[in-house]
Formats: C-alpha cells, sequence, structure tokens
C-alpha cells in the first residue's frame, strides 16, 4: 500500500527579513516532513530567508503584472489566473494565502483547495481606526466569505472581527506564531562588534514604518528619558522606508550620542540578549514575533500593545503602557521592567502545542487540545 502525503500550499509576498516572514519559514519547517509535500509561492521570489527554508520546501514565483494601462493590467492577470486554475485547481489538500494584505493569494489559495485559509497578522481593527465598513471591506476582498478558515494570531485580533462579522465566526480560530526556541538561543551567542554600553540598554527591532510602529513616538519618548537622565542609550535595528524619518528625527533632537541606528541584522538576538529591555511603541499589532524571541531569552518587554492567545498573555511578561511619550519614559525611568518575574511555560510545549493546532487545520479536523 502506497504512502499518502498532504499536499500543501501557502502563498506570500517574499522573504525579506521581519517577523512575519520568519514566523513563516519556521512554520513551513516545522510542518515539513514525510507526511507533508510542500510549497510556497511567492509574488517575488526573494529575499535574506530563502535560504533557511527546509531544502525540501519547493518555491514558485506567480507575478502579478503591474503595468500602468489598466486594460493591459487586468487582461493578463485574468490570463495569469486561468492558466492558474487549470493546472492547479483543488489539487492540493490545504491551501493558506498566509500575507493578509496579498488579495490574490487568498484567491489562488481558493482555487488550489477546498481546504483553503488564510493567515490575520495584525489587529485590523485598529488598523483601519475602527472604520466599519473599511474593515468589511477589506475582509471581504481578501476572502472572508469563501476561504474556510481565518486563522488569527491573537485573540485580540479577532474579537472585534468577531463581532463584525458574526456570520462567519465559526471560521475563526487562534494560533500565534511559533519560534525556533533552539536556533534563537543558539544565534543570541553569536559574536558581534558592537559592546554593551555601561548604560541601561534599550532595544527596538522592527521594519522603520511610522504608520504601524510609530517610530516618532520612540523617538519622543526617548527624548523624555534623556532629559531627565544620562543612564540609557537606545539602540535600533531594522530598515524601511521610515529610515530617514528617525535620522532626522534624533539629529533634530540632538540625540546622536544617546540613540543608535544599527540599520538591518540578520541576527538580532545577540543584540537582544544584551539587552536591558526591549521596546515597542506601536499603535496596532498582531502577535509581535519579537515577544516570543523576547520570552525565549527571558528579556522584558516595555510595550503599548497587550495580547494573548490560547497559551501566552503578554501581560504577564510585560509592562503595558499608554500610547503615549510620557507613559513610555515614565515606565523606562521607573525601571518598571527589572521587575517583571519570568515564569515562562515550556516553550517546546507550547510550540507542540500551536503546531497541533495547524495540523488539525490542515487535515481538516476539529481540534482536540
Amino acid at each position: 500500500m502506497s504512502f499518502k502525503y498532504k499536499k500543501i500550499i501557502f502563498f506570500s509576498r517574499d522573504l525579506k527579513i521581519g517577523g512575519m516572514e520568519k514566523a513563516l519559514v519556521v512554520l513551513l519547517n516545522s510542518l515539513q516532513s514525510d507526511a507533508n509535500k510542500i510549497t510556497l509561492v511567492l509574488e517575488n521570489k526573494t529575499g535574506e530567508l530563502l535560504n533557511q527554508l527546509h531544502p525540501d520546501i519547493k518555491v514558485k514565483e506567480y507575478r502579478v503584472c503591474k503595468c500602468k494601462i489598466s486594460i493591459l493590467r487586468k487582461a493578463v492577470n485574468f490570463l495569469h489566473r486561468t492558466f492558474w486554475r487549470l493546472k492547479y485547481s483543488n489539487k492540493y489538500d490545504f491551501s493558506c494565502n498566509y500575507a493578509t494584505y496579498l488579495t490574490i493569494g487568498s484567491r489562488l489559495a481558493d482555487i488550489a483547495s477546498s481546504n483553503s485559509s488564510l493567515y490575520v497578522h495584525s489587529d485590523y481593527y485598529n488598523y483601519f481606526s475602527k472604520d466599519i465598513n473599511s474593515i468589511k471591506e477589506f475582509f471581504l476582498e481578501q476572502g472572508i466569505g469563501y476561504l474556510k478558515k481565518l486563522i488569527f494570531v491573537a485573540n485580540e485580533a479577532m474579537t472585534p472581527i468577531e463581532s463584525i462579522f458574526p456570520e462567519y465566526a465559526h471560521k475563526f480560530t487562534v494560533v500565534s506564531n511559533l519560534i525556533d526556541l533552539k536556533d534563537i538561543i543558539s544565534l543570541s551567542d553569536c559574536s558581534i562588534s558592537e559592546s554593551k554600553p555601561s548604560k541601561e540598554l534599550i532595544l527596538f527591532v522592527g521594519r522603520l514604518e511610522e504608520c504601524s510602529k510609530r517610530l516618532t513616538r520612540l523617538i519622543e519618548s526617548f527624548k523624555i528619558v534623556c532629559e531627565k537622565s544620562s543612564q540609557y542609550e537606545l539602540w535600533i535595528i531594522g530598515n524601511g522606508i521610515d529610515y530617514n524619518l528617525c535620522a532626522d528625527l534624533i539629529n533634530k533632537y540632538g540625540l546622536t550620542e544617546q540613540i543608535k541606528l544599527l540599520g538591518q541584522k540578520t541576527n538580532p538576538y545577540p543584540y537582544m540578549k544584551m539587552s536591558d529591555c526591549v521596546i515597542l511603541t506601536s499603535d496596532f499589532e498582531g502577535f509581535p514575533v519579537i515577544y516570543n524571541e523576547c520570552l525565549a531569552l527571558n528579556k522584558p518587554i516595555v510595550t503599548t500593545i497587550p495580547v494573548s492567545d490560547n497559551f501566552i498573555d503578554i501581560r504577564d511578561f510585560s509592562v503595558v503602557v499608554e500610547k503615549n511619550p510620557d507613559s513610555i519614559a515614565e515606565a523606562i525611568l521607573e525601571k518598571r521592567y527589572k521587575n517583571i518575574e519570568f515564569n515562562i511555560p515550556d516553550f517546546n510545549e507550547i510550540n507542540r502545542k500551536r503546531i497541533m493546532l495547524i495540523d488539525n487545520i490542515v487535515k481538516n479536523e476539529e481540534s482536540i487540545i
């Protein structure tokens, strides 16, 4: 009797360094086994994380035409989807659009399998400033009506969408991001050129995008800290469209000695291990991957984003503050992060249970966890 494996396909934009992309790599590598045959389709087959995928995972590219001539663009994309449908219609046991905002990913996932899903990585209720019409339009466009499952990474991201779409609530589930615990701990011991300052080291790691990360709030918070104390230093790891915004604001406030822009790092874990605390000043997030990474390294967090899943409530391991510079600065100056007592559950067990939840969705089975 021949062995029957599951054919699984995921869709995303690229594998450039980012929290969502790192989580995708860990998830796919965790699902990879003799029982699963996995394909990853990227809109752009690029990114530093490509070489971290298991070699047995097949990576394809699906290019979307972005021609400025509307009629030509629509015709090319229609033909591309038609060819995809003819070749891949219901050829997979499970399909998933992993990049929430990638509309074509949901359409291709729907074609590829009747057991199709969408990952929801952010808090879209607050992303759209609680505008119900915009939220409805977005989720309808992303396939809430025809996809079988929506996988939210946090309860706080799912709950308001449930209230807006009660007719689809039966499709919703929460499974937070996986991390490779062993890999993080190992990489955190790698040597780096920078030395820990004698001051308290506060660390930010993430894409430099003002609209989501509120970088101005981060820098303004640290301006208040530096006005009241000379015992702190802020390091910012990351790159993005608002790198120059950060640099200009740091220069404007005369903080070039107190705030260091270190750029993108393929391995941020030695910096996290070295720091006294990690900071997030966002307006909205799903369940940031960096939360799990901080917990793996027993690193305290000062954050504006309290979230939870079935296994971890970040409020138990962080200092949650109001979304304003004064509250953030106060928490740092009072060193409240020093009072966090880490009693972290077994991450290997948490990962095992999270992957079981995903595996049940892949197998089209009800969860027994």
